[in-house]
């Protein structure tokens, strides 16, 4: 509900609430504006203020906070973006919120999985929630299909299609040859 018909109009602008944290959503989508502890300050202000009056709102809270290494908040968040976004609902086109299940992509695969697309280099910093034995997915970058799976400390990539390219699991780098399989542990 509303954040607004829950405590009244007037008094929702006399407060600090906010529907979505767009702040949040900026951490999201432009992470190395805000190095390190600018995150985690700017999460932890303004996530206690969010009153998520957006269905949108759980899946970039669950992204951030995955890659700040906050796992129970993440996976709360989750849930949430998860409950809201794959219950059907009769008031969306097709019973779905296609918007919705691409933060919960994100959240998972951006978050937890660490997947960097930025740069000349394809990294994977894994943040699995411990109870997770694994997370598997395909992503395609520069023309490229990479198969990507992630169990326990163990990072796996496969390069599908594509030329060679160069692959960053963590801080270390390596090189991914057509249809080689590459492991490191993390």
């Amino acid at each position: 509900m509303p954040i607004d018909v829950v405590i009244g109009r007037e008094r929702t602008l006399r407060s600090q609430v906010v529907k979505q944290a767009d702040v949040v959503a900026l951490i999201a989508l432009l992470p190395d504006e805000f190095p390190g502890a600018a995150a985690k300050a700017n999460f932890c202000y303004y996530e206690p203020r969010c009153a998520h009056g957006s269905s949108l709102s759980a899946g970039i809270h669950a992204l951030v906070a995955a890659r700040l290494g906050e796992t129970e908040t993440a996976l709360c968040f989750l849930r949430q973006a998860a409950a809201e976004d794959l219950e059907l609902d009769p008031n969306s086109a097709g019973g779905i919120r296609i918007a919705g299940l691409g933060g919960l992509w994100q959240a998972i695969v951006l978050g937890f999985a660490g997947l960097d697309l930025k740069g000349d280099i394809l990294g994977v910093d894994p943040r699995l929630p411990p109870h997770w034995r694994s997370l598997s997915f395909r992503t395609c970058w520069r023309g490229r299909s990479v198969a990507i799976r992630i169990a326990g400390k163990t990072v796996q990539a496969k390069l599908v299609e594509g030329e060679g390219m160069e692959m960053r699991f963590g801080a270390t780098t390596n090189k991914l040859a057509p249809g080689a399989t590459l492991e490191a542990s993390i």
